[in-house]
């Protein structure tokens, strides 16, 4: 071969490899785009925000987003490549692939898109089924959620591609019978009974076996319940009515009392006022309180009989239940009309016991309640056998002083409790001393009961029976100068 045969065989022999070696790096820089558009693409599609993980509307309107971006990344990956050839290549590579893509995101973006349109239209749905609870007092829309509901059914079988009548049929009285269900639900919040009836009256077929069933269980319950709300509301302003008219009652009685102690009440104002006729606390009760503050005008102030006075305050701090507690202010009336209580007296024990009918009230006449007992030794020695008359004297009229005390000091502004506190300077029992007997008086008073006791012994069997007296009437009925024993059980005589 001669020199230049054999030049040119060389030649041809470089041309041929450096083909070859072009080709093959065309291939490897195709398959190497072709790999991270790959990588990027799958990321578009299957990353955590990536299209496929996108439903309902979502995937619907992320279609043409997503598409776009890929058709954008694919012309970014070939923009990269060097050669033509390697763009041909990776247009073969690419567009095979990017059109498979696209065939699978149609059919996720129409079954996401039909998922959308029957969730749409399973809320319309169940939007009127609420419209039909929430208006069930209102028949004409009712009727026109009724209406809405067939069009949507229909719609929506159709879009699930059924045609067969009779299925459309039960879903459209399906989805009504949830609506009459919610109607009558409803109204058994407000009404049982009245859902009694209109369940009952549902036209036929409108209404399942299944709905018809569940609303009938419920509605038991509820109606007794109902029933036993009216019952109990009943109860409740009955009893309101009674305490409100309680309470304007011992209104009037209290402006009666107060007029009555300035002597500015009149009979005619007793008739004219909102009291009952009769009973305790009525007209005819204050009637006979006004004749005997009259009477005491023209004759002589009535004095209070300590033991009375002070029954009456033990049986107003009385615990609850117990028979012989004072439950109303006007049980001491009683003792007024007896001539057995001053009217000041009448006046405190009436205040004791509103002030009691509130919490700090209470809290305040318990406490002086217990300080008057733990002092009552220093001046009645009284016993079961032995009455201290002039003991209960005394008592009286520390306990008056005590009254007056917790008034002036309520007047003054201060804390009433101190009057009973024994580390105060204004407590109380610092100061019983003017109202206790001295030693000498003590013996006296008890030989004078002692000489009593014998004497009464003595005349044991000359004891005729003494007639006790409950009412108005009987003392009214008595002749002047008998002895009768009051409701309290003192013994006294009529003047």
């Amino acid at each position: 071969m001669v020199p230049s045969e054999q030049r040119l065989a060389e030649g041809q022999q470089f041309s041929q490899l450096g083909q070859q070696l072009q080709t093959q790096l065309d291939e490897t820089e195709t398959d190497a785009a072709n790999t991270a558009y790959d990588e990027q693409r799958r990321q578009l599609l299957f990353g955590p925000e990536g299209f496929y993980n996108k439903k309902g509307k979502d995937a619907l309107t992320a279609m043409q987003p997503t598409s776009q971006a890929i058709d954008k990344l694919r012309q970014q990956v070939r923009g990269g490549l060097a050669t033509n050839e390697q763009k041909r290549l990776f247009d073969y590579m690419s567009r095979r692939s990017t059109q498979m893509d696209l065939r699978s995101m149609s059919m996720h973006a129409l079954t996401e898109g039909n998922r959308y349109a029957l969730d749409t239209s399973n809320a319309a749905l169940t939007n009127e089924v609420n419209n039909s609870g929430t208006y069930w007092n209102d028949p004409q829309r009712f009727g026109e959620s009724m209406g809405k509901i067939a069009s949507l059914v229909e719609s929506q079988q159709q879009m699930k591609g059924e045609t067969d009548p009779e299925s459309i049929k039960a879903a459209i009285t399906n989805w009504q019978s949830e609506a009459w269900a919610a109607r009558i639900h409803s109204l058994s919040a407000v009404d049982p009974h009245a859902a009694r009836t209109m369940l009952e009256n549902v036209p036929d077929g409108s209404l399942d076996a299944k709905h018809k069933a569940q609303i009938d269980y419920q509605l038991q319950f509820r109606e007794q319940t109902f029933d036993r709300a009216k019952e109990v509301e009943a109860l409740r302003q009955q009893r309101q009515a009674e305490k409100d008219q309680k309470k304007a009652i011992r209104g009037t009685q209290e402006d009666i009392i107060q007029r009555l102690g300035s002597g500015k009440l009149t009979a005619g104002d007793v008739l004219n006022s909102d009291l009952p006729a009769v009973g305790e606390g009525s007209k005819l009760t204050f009637l006979n309180l006004l004749h005997t503050r009259a009477n005491e005008a023209a004759e002589r102030p009535i004095k209070t009989v300590p033991s009375v006075m002070l029954d009456l305050f033990n049986r107003t701090h009385l615990p609850d239940g117990d028979p012989r507690k004072i439950t109303d202010e006007n049980q001491y009336n009683s003792a007024y009309l007896s001539k057995q209580l001053s009217f000041d007296d009448l006046q405190k024990l009436r205040g004791e016991y509103t002030q009691m009918r509130t919490p700090e009230g209470e809290r305040l006449s318990d406490v002086k309640k217990q300080f008057l007992d733990g002092i009552r030794p220093r001046f009645d020695s009284s016993t079961m056998t032995n009455i201290d008359a002039d003991g209960k004297e005394r008592m009286y009229k520390f306990m008056s002083f005590v009254n007056d005390q917790e008034a002036q000091a309520r007047k003054a502004g201060k804390n009433p409790y101190d009057l009973y506190n024994p580390n105060s300077p204004d407590y109380l029992g610092n100061k019983t001393g003017a109202f206790q007997a001295t030693l000498d008086q003590q013996i006296r008073n008890l030989a004078g009961r002692l000489q009593a006791g014998a004497a009464a012994r003595s005349a044991a069997g000359k004891i005729t029976t003494v007639p006790r007296i409950g009412t108005d009437a009987d003392y009214a009925a008595l002749p002047s100068g008998t002895e009768f024993l009051d409701p309290n059980g003192v013994r006294r005589r009529k003047p």
